[in-house]
């Protein structure tokens, strides 16, 4: 629903710097939601992880 309301907005108001600067901000948020949740595995047995990560 957000782009449905703001793709009419985004295609009329922001130039191709902004669409530019819009993605390097998402790019930096995956990189952080990357680097945050990431599961450090340095020293830990497989049969550990495998039991650890199951839902």
């Amino acid at each position: 629903m957000l782009s449905a309301v703001g793709f009419p907005l985004m295609e009329t108001g922001v130039t191709i710097p902004g669409v530019l600067a819009i993605l390097a901000v998402c790019a930096i948020a995956a990189a952080w939601v990357t680097w945050h949740y990431q599961l450090e595995t340095k020293g830990l047995s497989l049969e550990y992880l495998e039991t650890s990560t199951k839902p």
